[in-house]
């Protein structure tokens, strides 16, 4: 009986790493999508004043963020962190005492994305992330504060497999991408997120699959001016016609070494928190220092 050593399943399996040995190769590795570091951005304000209609009035604000951007290269894919702390608030003293301090900025985000570059249009990736408040976040109610979340509490997480598409240079880029996602919110005592209302029992734990499709931009507009912005959509298999919108941008003007203006404006709408669309937006001069 004569034996013979051909198998087609290894071949097969030869060719295929073969190919994409041979892709890879002749792929670039993409300039990093967003200009890689560590941002630091402080602000403070305080102003005081008198008139005959408030009496005395005295205003205390503090803005801090931070976001750290990093690439690395682990042939034949393409790592990318991204990691964003945003706090801020303001204390008004005058004759009105009640609930002086109001807290405005509260929010951490962690991102990580593997891409795999086969050089085609549009490439294969993997993304995972969370975003939390950083401390304890208030309601202003009929002249009471109602704490509405706090530290982990709630805490949203999303993991997603799709392809993206880049294109840039080292001075501007633009990167979309288009995925299947599970997404999962947890909660501890604050749920009014993770709750179903049609139920008796008070649900601390949500999940939901669905598609999301993010687009990051960034651009160097010349030596003291920088533009940054990321739009993100989710919408949920339970519900196709209801989608959670989030749009940031950041433009970032340097004065004069590491003093600078920075301005800020995001937009939400989620109507698991509320059905009005947030607005949030801020200027600001202070220190701005890269690392």
């Amino acid at each position: 009986m004569r034996s013979s050593s051909y198998n087609p399943l290894s071949w097969w399996c030869l060719l295929w790493i073969t190919i994409s040995r041979v892709l890879v190769a002749q792929t670039p590795i993409p300039p990093p999508l967003l200009p890689t570091g560590t941002l630091i951005n402080c602000s403070f304000v305080q102003s005081s004043s008198w008139n005959t209609l408030q009496g005395d009035e005295s205003i205390v604000s503090a803005r801090i963020s931070t976001r750290s951007n990093y690439q690395w290269n682990f042939t034949p894919c393409t790592f990318r962190t991204t990691f964003t702390t945003l706090i801020g608030g303001s204390y008004r003293a005058d004759s009105i005492p009640q609930n002086a301090f109001r807290l405005s900025d509260n929010e951490a985000f962690a991102e990580a994305i593997i891409v795999l570059p086969l050089g085609w249009m549009v490439n294969p990736y993997a993304s995972a992330n969370f975003r939390t408040p950083l401390t304890e976040s208030f309601a202003i109610v009929g002249g009471q504060r109602i704490r509405t979340a706090n530290l982990w509490d709630p805490v949203t997480s999303q993991q997603a497999l799709g392809g993206t598409y880049f294109l840039g240079s080292k001075t501007a880029s633009w990167s979309s991408r288009l995925g299947f996602t599970l997404q999962q919110l947890r909660a501890h005592y604050h749920t009014q997120q993770t709750n179903d209302v049609r139920t008796p029992e008070i649900e601390a734990y949500k999940a939901q699959s669905g598609v999301e499709w993010v687009n990051e931009m960034s651009a160097q507009i010349d030596s003291s001016l920088t533009y940054t912005g990321r739009f993100g959509m989710f919408g949920s298999f339970d519900d196709v016609r209801v989608w959670a919108v989030r749009s940031e941008n950041e433009l970032r003007v340097k004065v004069w070494k590491f003093i600078g203006v920075t301005w800020n404006f995001t937009v939400v709408q989620d109507v698991r928190q509320t059905r009005r669309t947030q607005i949030r937006q801020s200027l600001t001069l202070g220190i701005m220092q890269d690392f």
